[in-house]
């Protein structure tokens, strides 16, 4: 298993709160080719999001 494939794995396993569902799933998450950068973007402003 290479970088980018183990990052994928490990973000699948992470739930949204507020949607339900995995990050990768939901296509949140990008990982860069070399696997060197990570982002997440979610659909909704995360300050609007409270604990």
């Amino acid at each position: 298993m290479d970088k980018k494939e183990a990052i994928l794995k490990v973000m699948g396993s992470v739930v949204d709160p507020w949607m339900k569902t995995d990050y990768v799933s939901a296509r949140m998450v990008k990982v860069s080719d070399d696997a060197e950068t990570v982002t997440v973007e979610v659909g909704y402003p995360i300050k609007s999001v409270k604990a």
